[in-house]
């Protein structure tokens, strides 16, 4: 994890590198991480979210997240329960992280935009695993559900307070 934080986190702070070289090299970035099997790079994801306070990194690795964990749901048929629950639980593991208050918000605008993405896909999702994962997004509606609407709401004062 600290390998490829360290590379995004160069790639991110390297001011003389041009545009089109800097894609490439996050695109074969990208590429080594989605070697690994789905759930040790959901945990790889989910760590550099943690740890990594660059707004731009963590916006890219949340959108990465999204991208191979809605192809990953999506793949799951509704009678997989046990499955599906485990990406409801990895949804709700990274929402946690992203919005938990621990980035700057007035300079995290990618990171909760990645979010905000994420909860979009879930929201507006039509497949029948859609209303299970919207469960996860519910307080009390499931066990282990997270509260969108409390994290949004601490997002919501967090700005409030940085923008003073």
């Amino acid at each position: 994890q600290r390998t490829f934080q360290t590379l995004l986190e160069a790639l991110a702070s390297t001011g003389e590198i041009e545009r089109d070289a800097r894609a490439a090299l996050f695109r074969s970035i990208k590429e080594a991480m989605q070697r690994f099997d789905w759930p040790c790079r959901f945990e790889l994801y989910r760590d550099i979210v943690k740890k990594c306070k660059v707004d731009s990194i963590i916006g890219a690795v949340v959108t990465l997240f999204k991208d191979d964990w809605w192809r990953s749901v999506q793949a799951l048929g509704m009678d997989d329960r046990k499955a599906l629950a485990e990406e409801r639980t990895r949804l709700i593991d990274i929402l946690k992280a992203t919005l938990s208050g621990d980035v700057q918000v007035v300079d995290g605008m990618d990171t909760l935009t990645a979010a905000l993405n994420i909860a979009r896909l879930v929201a507006l999702a039509t497949s029948p695993a859609g209303a299970f994962l919207r469960a996860g997004l519910r307080r009390g509606a499931s066990p282990g559900a997270v509260d969108l609407d409390a994290l949004l709401a601490g997002v919501s004062q967090q700005i409030d307070f940085e923008l003073k």
